[in-house]
């Protein structure tokens, strides 16, 4: 029988409300994970990244559309439910390891502390512990409090805090956005040593441009939207001694760049094509033996395209304007209140 996959989204939708405003995150965004698959997501800051891990992770909720986790069909489920989707099936790590870390404790009481509270600190889940110490590289330092670590070593022990409730997926938010080029590739080798030791699925979101040579799949988001895949056609990694990082063999990888349509059959064509080919809101596509030509329209409609235009600049103007309004009637309420206080205590 075929593997199943263990994330599935479907047509996800999000929209915020933000100071008045509609702010859509994801349009009809679609995303598969199998088991045991290291997917990177990258796109520009605002694109819908970090939204569709907070979908995936049980920490927010589509406008519409549906996720479906392993066994969990996360958009049906209660709050509680979620709690406990999320203590039992998934690992967070994010940007910041002070957000997994408590600062006064070691290494290795940081990630005794989940088990402590749970009262689950056995003599199983302590060689757990050493375990994932191990794959982390970490036992020397393992009884050194967070002010003697690296940024490195920090995201490491975090690692481990992620991982102490034996999940089957690992979401990691940018884990190198605050290391340098060495410490990010010494995180992605981990990374993917966790992932074959422990089987796990891990999905990561970076701008890292270096970390197609780790994972098994890029996926580029754009506007809300996947847009492309990249995958790597040869997958081969010797490891040798990894510990500084330096002594790693990846063989040369064979990429191709797809794109991906969407459940309403919608194709991003990126924007330097239609650019170069003079592609403007119309196309003429033909179907041709086993290909699909797309050709721009000569004397596309020039009158419409401006009248769209002054439409998308006045409705960027106003929203400008609602921003503004709202934050300076906030400013005045603020400054009134202070002004009060203080008229208040002189008398």
């Amino acid at each position: 029988m075929d593997q199943q996959p263990i994330i599935i989204c479907d047509n996800l939708v999000k929209i915020y409300q933000l100071l008045g405003l509609e702010i859509v995150a994801l349009q009809g965004l679609d995303f598969v994970a199998m088991p045991g698959e290291f997917v990177a997501i990258v796109g520009a800051s605002g694109s819908g990244k970090s939204t569709l891990m907070s979908m995936i992770g049980g920490l927010d909720r589509p406008t519409s559309g549906w996720v479906h986790v392993a066994d969990y069909e996360l958009t049906k489920m209660s709050e509680k439910e979620l709690n406990d989707y999320r203590q039992r099936e998934i690992g967070f790590i994010w940007q910041h390891a002070s957000r997994n870390l408590l600062p006064y404790l070691t290494a290795r009481e940081n990630i005794q502390l989940p088990l402590l509270i749970k009262g689950a600190l056995n003599a199983e889940n302590q060689a757990y512990i050493e375990q994932l110490l191990d794959l982390v590289e970490m036992k020397e330092r393992a009884d050194h409090r967070l002010s003697e670590l690296s940024g490195g070593e920090q995201q490491r022990v975090a690692l481990c805090v992620a991982l102490i409730n034996r999940p089957q997926i690992l979401l990691a938010d940018e884990p190198t956005g605050e290391l340098d080029s060495n410490l990010a590739q010494q995180m992605f080798t981990t990374l993917r040593r966790l992932q074959r030791e422990l089987n796990l699925t891990i999905v990561v979101v970076s701008h890292d441009i270096e970390i197609a040579r780790f994972v098994d799949r890029v996926m580029t988001i754009r506007d809300g939207r996947v847009a492309t895949e990249t995958l790597k056609q040869k997958n081969e990694v010797a490891d040798g001694d990894e510990g500084d990082g330096q002594s790693e063999h990846e063989q040369e990888g064979i990429y191709e760049e797809l794109g991906i349509f969407d459940s309403a059959g919608s194709i991003h064509i990126p924007d330097e094509f239609r650019e170069r080919l003079g592609i403007q809101r119309r196309a003429r596509i033909e179907l041709v033996d086993d290909a699909i030509i797309i050709r721009a329209v000569a004397n596309d409609d020039e009158t419409t395209l401006q009248t769209i235009q002054q439409i998308r600049d006045k409705k960027t103007e106003a929203s400008v304007k609602t921003q503004d309004n709202v934050l300076e009637r906030i400013y005045q309420k603020v400054t009134t209140r202070l002004k009060n206080r203080k008229s208040i205590k002189g008398k």
